[in-house]
């Protein structure tokens, strides 16, 4: 397995997503999450929250 190949991949998944959804809210992402996936407003926050920390790992150990 190529790791510079998949670290470059995921630099570009990543940008786009922060380009794709960088104009709504945390709110707003929780509501949606919320709504896709018929689960309570506080499960949504919940896993929005796990998300945000397990990018913010993957970035600092970049």
């Amino acid at each position: 397995m190529n790791w510079d190949r998949i670290e470059g991949n995921w630099n570009r998944i990543k940008g786009n997503v922060v380009e794709q959804w960088d104009d709504l809210t945390a709110d707003q992402l929780v509501s949606r999450i919320q709504e896709t996936y018929g689960i309570a407003d506080d499960e949504a926050e919940r896993e929005l929250t796990d998300w945000q920390q397990r990018l913010s790992e993957i970035v600092r150990a970049a």
